[in-house]
């Protein structure tokens, strides 16, 4: 994780996303922006290096701390059937955008640039940059704990599918209560139709 500075003073935002490749359920986005003054919260690593609780702990220091600003925004699976999983996922940081109540002057996103840059003043994408930037593994950290407790809400929903343990990825319990149950509302037709289930 490479040190973490502020830009002369200027507010400073990590971008990041989780469940590009899941069966079921949203995508969901969260930026998380830094103030001048911010210390770096020990411990934070790429999301997927972390327990689970280990995760809840720095997503409470980020909520509690008055140097961040944090937002989420989601697109649903209608929506990644419809616009498919990449515009699904433009949509959602989008949205993580809009809903930040303080703009950032410098927005460092995971990821390349791809198809759909965002259409925001200074961006810069960041291969493998939640594991590199402290404020983009904050992001995904955030993201990842929002989206897992908005899976176990659903697993009490739509029961039988095992949202609670595999949130919505492609287990092998999971597809094979598909083939048992059928699908549910929340399970995206096109990724499982077309196979292209993949991050």
């Amino acid at each position: 994780m490479e040190s973490f500075v502020l830009d002369q003073g200027r507010i400073v935002a990590g971008l990041d996303e989780v469940g590009r490749g899941a069966l079921a359920g949203p995508v969901v986005a969260a930026i998380v922006a830094a103030n001048p003054g911010y210390e770096p919260i020990d411990g934070v690593h790429d999301s997927k290096a972390l327990t689970q609780r280990k995760r809840e702990q720095i997503v409470e220091q980020v909520v509690t701390c008055k140097k961040l600003s944090w937002a989420v925004g989601v697109s649903t699976s209608q929506e990644i059937d419809k616009f498919g999983i990449r515009k699904a996922t433009y949509f959602a940081m989008l949205r993580a955008y809009w809903n930040l109540e303080v703009k950032p002057d410098v927005v460092l996103v995971d990821g390349t640039v791809g198809v759909n840059k965002l259409p925001l003043k200074e961006v810069y994408y960041i291969p493998q940059g939640d594991a590199r930037r402290h404020l983009v593994a904050l992001a995904s950290i955030v993201a990842k704990v929002y989206r897992d407790k908005l899976m176990r809400r659903y697993s009490k929903i739509y029961p039988g599918y095992g949202f609670d343990r595999n949130v919505g990825y492609g287990t092998r319990y999971h597809k094979r209560r598909i083939l048992e149950l059928g699908l549910c509302p929340i399970h995206r037709k096109s990724f499982i139709h077309s196979g292209e289930a993949a991050d």
